[in-house]
């Protein structure tokens, strides 16, 4: 105080806020230069040891620097520049000297609790940018607050890359090389199945992608990806490893989603379809609403194994349709014809009528189909032994005429679980077996069936309706429905009735199997008789 005493003996110290005098303005926790000077620029680098930089500007020839001191206390001693950030400072004491070339002295001021102090010197030059981290002058001075802070609320020096505010991951996997495990956590997982690849998708709770990428669609690779991983919610579509997969991923503590493929409408009718896009929309809608996917439930491990019999006879029916209507085709086409007969008696009956020039190219059919139909009777005779030993509730669908062993079991196998459903006419519309709709306002359309479901169970239950309203069929409750819906007439009328046959033939299946009742082939039409005779 006392080197400054004699060119201050006419100046007002200034509290808080210094009285500026002609040529020189007050300066507020950092002093702002005058005419001639310009501000030094303070720069904190946010780091993960971040330090508050002193700054120290130098004067020039002509200035004098002005010795300003600003102690955020209450007793304010005389010192450089300094300005503590607490939440009780108080007004700063600022004393200036009345020079013109007035430049701002050294200013300090800590960023964080636990940050030291760095120095930084920088010159004030023409090019020098004004200070970031500096208060200016106002009318009236404010109270010295946090200094040299790259935010209003300090923040961790140390910035982490992570995915939401960085660069996606891309996580693939190269042959023999490991694949890198998701983070820990209630992620939401989107799978899109391929037969030799898979895409995947992760994101977090706030929907950010975490890691995406594509695996192996092996059991090893399955193994790798979700063994160690914290229990996540995973999404994927019903497809031909959808099965086992599922099963895989939910013997490891996850939520396992199958998505129903006609129900994602913004995957298949996406117009830049490709396997990361579908991987994302699946994990996206897992993550909002799992019921917009339409989940549908897979069958056990051992009811899968047992349908496959049933699968494997329907590729057999299959390949001998098409090796006898190959005979038809080729015997027509040099003027000859084959005599309609059943399938078991074809070759014996169609020997004697094949052309001579056409006997050793169609021999190979002859001894195909005689093979087939040989599988194709143990298969019979396995799919028999399946309904009665391992699945005796067979029984109960068996007692409608025109459903065997082979529909029964294929019904019960495909289904599962019949308590799945709470009304036993939902299994229409899960079979495929009712019309579409689209009604708007007075106007409604006749559409055909969904045809949604397992379309080998649709064809058996059409094929028994057939038999039901067929001449063989014995009278009961569904052929007198048949007919009834026949003598409409229309467009298509024996078809929409068969079609309607099948679907009360499922809905009565299903009832059966639940209630384990007797059937009774005109209980409607009995209950009904009597209705009308009381």
């Amino acid at each position: 105080m006392t080197k400054h005493s004699k060119s201050l003996a006419k100046a007002k110290p200034a509290t808080t806020s210094a009285a500026a005098t002609n040529t020189a303005k007050p300066a507020t926790t950092s002093a702002l230069a005058t005419k001639t000077a310009k501000p030094a620029t303070t720069s904190a680098m946010a780091t993960k040891t971040a330090k508050p930089a002193t700054t120290s500007a130098m004067a020039t020839k002509t200035a004098k620097p002005a010795t300003t001191s600003a102690m955020a206390t209450k007793t304010a001693k005389p010192a450089t520049t300094s300005a503590m950030a607490t939440k009780t400072a108080k007004p700063a004491t600022t004393i200036t000297t009345p020079t013109k070339a007035a430049k701002p002295a050294t200013a300090s001021a800590t960023a964080t609790k636990t940050a030291k102090p760095a120095t930084t010197i920088t010159t004030p030059t023409k090019a020098a940018k004004p200070a970031t981290t500096s208060a200016t002058a106002a009318n009236a001075a404010k109270p010295a607050t946090t200094i040299a802070t790259a935010t209003d609320k300090a923040k961790p020096a140390t910035t982490i890359a992570t995915t939401t505010t960085a660069k996606k991951k891309r996580i693939s996997e190269q042959p023999g090389q490991a694949q890198s495990a998701t983070p820990a956590g209630r992620f939401t997982i989107g799978l899109d199945l391929g037969d030799r690849s898979t895409a995947f998708c992760v994101l977090d709770t706030d929907g950010a992608i975490v890691a995406e990428g594509k695996l192996k669609t092996t059991q090893a690779a399955i193994d790798q990806q979700f063994a160690s991983l914290a229990p996540a919610r995973v999404a994927l579509e019903a497809g031909t490893h959808s099965g086992w997969i599922s099963r895989l991923i939910e013997s490891y503590g996850h939520e396992v989603i199958v998505a129903n493929p006609r129900e994602v409408r913004k995957i298949y009718q996406n117009d830049r379809k490709n396997d990361r896009s579908d991987a994302q929309i699946l994990a996206r809608l897992a993550r909002f609403d799992p019921q917009l996917l339409e989940p549908i439930r897979h069958r056990t491990a051992p009811m899968q194994a047992d349908l496959a019999t049933v699968r494997a006879r329907e590729t057999l029916v299959t390949a001998r349709t098409k090796c006898i209507n190959a005979m038809r085709g080729l015997v027509k086409s040099m003027g000859g014809r084959l005599p309609k007969c059943s399938t078991e008696s074809f070759c014996e009956r169609v020997s004697a009528d094949v052309p001579a020039e056409l006997e050793d190219a169609l021999r190979p059919l002859l001894t195909a189909i005689q093979t087939l139909n040989e599988q194709i009777c143990c298969c019979d005779k396995q799919i028999e032994a399946l309904a009665t030993e391992i699945y005796p509730q067979t029984a109960l669908p068996r007692q409608v005429s025109g459903v065997g062993a082979l529909t029964a079991l294929a019904f019960i196998l495909t289904i599962a679980d019949g308590a799945r459903f709470a009304k036993s006419r939902d299994i229409g519309p899960y079979l495929g077996l009712v019309p579409r709709q689209d009604d708007s306002g007075d106007h409604s359309s006749q559409l055909r069936i969904t045809k949604a479901g397992d379309p080998y169970l649709r064809r058996l239950l059409v094929g028994s309706a057939q038999y039901i309203v067929g001449p063989f069929g014995p009278d009961s409750d569904l052929r007198r429905h048949g007919e009834k819906l026949m003598q409409r007439g229309g467009k298509n009328a024996k078809k929409r009735a068969i079609v309607a046959v099948a679907r009360k033939l499922a809905v009565l299946l299903h009832r059966l199997w639940i209630t384990g009742e007797v059937y009774q082939p005109l209980r409607n039409s009995n209950r009904q008789a009597s209705i009308k005779a009381a």
